[in-house]
């Protein structure tokens, strides 16, 4: 895969969690901070530096949401897509 798919990749993983956690951050309290966490990870997520390390973090979040979600008695299957094609990003682009 060239840079440029890898990039294109990236950035559309990067802008899907971001719009999806959109009401997250207009809600109150924990909630609120996660999805805060959730955006501002993700779009730190597209840019060419650094990526690596806060696509780790992201991951990170994702999971805190997750088990938030999962404590409420919802299944968030798109936390696990987009946490599915992050490993996929941090494993081809390592290799």
């Amino acid at each position: 895969m060239s840079h440029g798919i890898g990039y294109a990749i990236r950035v559309i993983t990067g802008v899907t969690p971001a719009i999806l956690s959109a009401d997250a951050a207009r809600a109150q309290g924990f909630v609120r901070l996660l999805g805060s966490a959730e955006i501002a990870a993700a779009a730190a997520f597209c840019l060419p530096q650094g990526w690596r390390v806060v696509g780790v973090g992201l991951l990170t979040i994702l999971c805190v949401a997750f088990a938030h979600h999962a404590i409420g008695g919802h299944f968030a299957a798109s936390l696990l897509f987009a946490a599915l094609v992050i490993i996929l990003e941090l494993t081809y682009e390592r290799s």
